[in-house]
């Protein structure tokens, strides 16, 4: 009876566990969240669309590090790949030292970069919105020289 019950305690504790979202699954979840890492690739299935989405290249911009001082929180550039070769370059931006003592002030994008871009997949438009960037072992000379494989940029695609 005891084995029975530290059996069920494993499962319990391995189902309370599991990530809430995905890393790099082999299909992406519409209106969910997932993770990508860097060159990886994963499939956008809606209705008869199915897409690979590949995250192509990444920038960590922030000004993160010892002895650094900063105005600017800096930026991460994101670029996705569609096998259809569409290009998809979202920016996830850092507050200015402006935002950090509550001012509003529009923060500026690098041409051609947003937060979300829009696509259509089989003439239907979906939203595909850069949420977070986590990052396993941050080098904290200069987040620069962190290998992009530690990064995990997190998704959602939505319809829009």
């Amino acid at each position: 009876m005891k084995n029975v019950a530290y059996v069920l305690l494993l499962i319990g504790i391995s189902w309370g566990c599991r990530p809430k979202n995905d890393i790099s699954p082999k299909t992406a979840p519409v209106d969910d969240a997932f993770g990508l890492k860097y060159k990886d690739k994963t499939s956008i299935k809606v209705e008869d669309a199915k897409l690979a989405l590949e995250l192509s290249e990444f920038e960590d911009g922030r000004c993160i590090g010892k002895n650094i001082v900063c105005v600017w929180a800096g930026d991460i550039f994101v670029t996705l790949l569609l096998d259809n070769d569409t290009v998809i370059r979202l920016q996830l931006n850092g507050p200015t030292l402006d935002q950090l003592t509550s001012s509003p002030v529009p923060i500026p994008a690098r041409a051609g970069y947003a937060k979300e871009a829009r696509i259509k997949l089989n003439n239907v438009p979906y939203i595909i919105r850069l949420e977070q960037v986590d990052v396993k072992n941050l080098n904290e000379e200069w987040a620069g020289l962190t290998p992009k494989e530690n990064y995990t940029v997190w998704l959602k695609i939505f319809k829009g």
